[in-house]
């Protein structure tokens, strides 16, 4: 009897469709990403310490910004197509969405404020610096930094 129940057509089916529902196993589905905002200003002189290279590469192309302080850094497991949002400041997030490409790499597609969507191919472990247009009330830069970790393929 069981035999039978097994080998009927509509059984088969409807394991099938069970098993399309199971989450798929992505390569990079344990990929945690970090987003830190920053602001940075052209009057304040202080620089938080955690980001003290980041404020130096970044005066080499903006050398009037002076102080550079954390405003916000958020960390999330992220999905593979599935678009995240990051909240910035109190006015602004920053959206994002993983990808995988034809060598298996995860690639990010982010869309600052007042930028377009930019997509890279992460360097995991390493902050990708974005300088914004977005001036807050007080005329600080906002400046995005973006990491995720660990590298898909390594061993935890």
């Amino acid at each position: 009897m069981i035999i039978a129940v097994l080998l009927h057509r509509s059984w088969w089916m409807l394991v099938g469709a069970l098993w399309s529902m199971l989450p798929t196993v992505v390569r990079s589905e344990d990929l945690r990403v970090t987003v830190v905002a920053v602001l940075a200003s052209e009057t304040l002189m202080r620089i938080d310490e955690p980001i003290a290279e980041l404020a130096a590469e970044v005066r080499k192309r903006f050398p009037n910004l002076q102080g550079f302080r954390i405003e916000r850094t958020t960390s999330k497991l992220v999905l593979p197509n599935q678009k995240t949002t990051f909240p910035l400041t109190d006015q602004t997030v920053l959206e994002l969405t993983l990808h995988e490409n034809k060598d298996g790499k995860s690639c990010l597609t982010v869309k600052p404020p007042t930028l377009g969507e930019i997509t890279y191919i992460c360097k995991c472990g390493k902050y990708l610096p974005i300088v914004t247009k977005y001036r807050t009330p007080d005329k600080e830069v906002l400046i995005v930094a973006i990491m995720c970790k660990p590298c898909p393929g390594t061993k935890k």
